[in-house]
């Protein structure tokens, strides 16, 4: 498991571990289309993912360490 999913994970432990991934990979840019079809799940199903405040919430958590990573690079 990434280091970034493990930190999340933490903080987000009633998301399973799709939802983390997708989490991540939205947050990433990916599509919700493009990560249905990695993961083999229906794209309504992170359509009904995305309702969810902590899902949400987890995705901003995850733009939130790419970013520092990125700025730390600099």
């Amino acid at each position: 498991m990434d280091t970034n999913l493990v930190k999340v994970n933490k903080m987000s432990k009633n998301l399973n571990k799709n939802q983390l991934l997708t989490c991540e990979l939205l947050a990433f840019g990916h599509t919700a289309k493009e990560i249905s079809k990695m993961l083999n799940i229906r794209s309504e199903t992170i359509s009904r993912w995305k309702k969810n405040y902590l899902f949400n919430h987890t995705i901003e958590e995850f733009q939130g360490i790419f970013l520092k990573q990125i700025i730390d690079k600099q």
